[in-house]
């Protein structure tokens, strides 16, 4: 993982949809949501994510991943 898939990841959170995501990070949505899967299996351990329904761990993640970037 790098710093791009971090990058990805906190985008999508603070747009809370996809499609948005990928227009800022001028990327496909496709794309994004096989890098987005990738960081689910690695990071967050295969859970269904949610936005509307963020866990103490996601959030946790998202401003580690803040900090990082």
């Amino acid at each position: 993982m790098d710093l791009r898939v971090l990058h990805y990841f906190l985008t999508v959170a603070r747009e809370q949809s996809f499609t948005k995501a990928a227009k800022q990070l001028h990327i496909t949505q496709p794309t994004l949501s096989r890098q987005f899967a990738h960081f689910n299996d690695d990071v967050l351990f295969g859970e269904n994510w949610n936005n509307n329904d963020i866990d103490v761990k996601t959030r946790s993640i998202i401003t580690v991943v803040a900090l990082i970037s």
